[in-house]
């Protein structure tokens, strides 16, 4: 019980530290906005699972992409100051849950300036596990899942993303994973963009309800077989 409220005093500290690092890098506004939303509000949750080889894409754009270094990971949040409001939020998010252990991140960089234009963690059982998030995001030894995919914004529109997710699909193919399951925000446009130009079948919809920094979440449908998204019904 004594390591549950350590840990619990943790979390609250960890959160009341990024509230001020928004406040600092992103404004009144968007801070007063994110931290309204964890006091209370919903958030919704389409689930997909999908072979990690499926569609794959023939992109122009040149870049490697490999496990970021220690090295890697500070300049990527040095970055902050090239990004506009909305995109220093996104990667405040994504330092947040670093720091907490989600996953091994991996950096996308170009062939030519070797300049880092992209950004996504992959999250497997085990992160699950010490993170204790099995009720949040459950996954089987055999899935991952590719989160928090961040591309800067003066490499947008020039094919990043689909390029480096092709040479994603290569690692995770050769570390032996046979699923990619996804949790996709429905407010998260560019992503939901990105998995209907995958073709990403739904399989089910999840509702997370926040209330006073503490997470609710519940399973609202199932589908089986998935269902393609263009037949996706209004959540209400």
């Amino acid at each position: 019980m004594f390591r549950k409220a350590i840990k619990k005093v943790k979390r609250i500290l960890s959160i009341v530290y990024f509230g001020l690092l928004i406040l600092r890098w992103c404004g009144p506004r968007l801070f007063v906005r994110k931290m309204a939303h964890q006091l209370y509000g919903r958030t919704i949750f389409l689930v997909t699972v999908q072979t990690p080889d499926h569609h794959k894409h023939q992109v122009d754009f040149d870049c490697t992409v490999n496990l970021a270094t220690s090295e890697d990971v500070k300049e990527l949040f040095n970055s902050l100051h090239t990004e506009s409001p909305k995109g220093r939020y996104e990667l405040l998010v994504r330092k947040w849950y670093h720091e907490q252990g989600f996953g091994d991140c991996y950096i996308t960089r170009t062939a030519n300036t070797n300049e880092i234009c992209a950004v996504r963690w992959l999250v497997n059982s085990e992160h699950i596990r010490k993170l204790g998030w099995e009720d949040r995001f459950p996954l089987d030894k055999d899935e991952y899942m590719s989160e928090n995919l961040y591309t800067f914004e003066r490499y947008r529109h020039q094919g990043v993303r689909l390029a480096s997710a092709s040479r994603f699909r290569n690692i995770v193919l050769q570390l032996g994973y046979s699923h990619n399951k996804g949790y996709t925000d429905v407010t998260n446009e560019d992503q939901r963009r990105h998995q209907e130009q995958e073709g990403s079948p739904i399989s089910a919809v999840i509702i997370e309800r926040h209330f006073l920094f503490h997470v609710i979440r519940k399973i609202v449908e199932r589908y089986d077989p998935p269902i393609p998204r263009t037949a996706l019904p209004n959540i209400k």
